[in-house]
């Protein structure tokens, strides 16, 4: 996988610690939107401090192939990140699967950068990590996740019950996968 990527509307990158100003501004900037669907975060979390140690360990992470996080910038505005997405919990044999993960900065949602975004990188990251399945856990209420990920192929396995703890408490996601054939 390279550092960088251009697809016709948007920049995905593979940041440094030196970018943890603008990483910090677009979680400050959509906190009250990603908090709805992630695992809480630690107390320093909104911290230029921490984002750039996470960028950097992200980066040594990259470099050994085992975490995968892309950062998006729309091509014609290429100083403020709208999105990642990531790949992570990378399993080689027997298993050769992983987890995606994606958010998008809420003004920019509804206009398919993250359709166009994970069109472009899944077949990338399939040929060249080996990968045989990709899975994807969402929260039931999330629909627009839920409806970006079927329009990708991924199909739904179940319910993970209580798998992740969002706002205190532990709730059940609907899982999803992509399974190369």
């Amino acid at each position: 996988m390279r550092f960088f990527y251009k697809t016709k509307r948007l920049l995905l990158e593979i940041l440094g610690e030196e970018a943890a100003p603008y990483v910090l501004a677009f979680y400050q900037k959509n906190k009250d939107i990603f908090e709805r669907w992630d695992p809480m975060h630690c107390a320093n979390f909104y911290t230029l401090e921490y984002q750039a140690h996470n960028l950097a360990t992200e980066m040594k992470l990259f470099l050994h192939q085992k975490h995968f996080r892309y950062y998006l910038f729309l091509s014609a505005y290429p100083g403020q990140v709208v999105g990642t997405i990531s790949f992570t919990h990378i399993s080689g044999s027997p298993e050769f699967s992983c987890r995606l993960g994606y958010r998008l900065s809420k003004e920019v949602q509804g206009y398919g950068y993250a359709t166009e975004a994970l069109s472009y990188l899944i077949p990338i990251f399939i040929r060249e990590q080996k990968v045989l399945r990709i899975e994807a856990n969402i929260m039931p209420q999330n629909t627009a996740s839920i409806h970006l990920i079927e329009t990708l192929g991924f199909e739904y396995e179940g319910v993970a019950r209580k798998i992740f703890e969002i706002n205190g408490k532990r709730e059940d996601h609907l899982r999803y996968a992509f399974v190369v054939s």
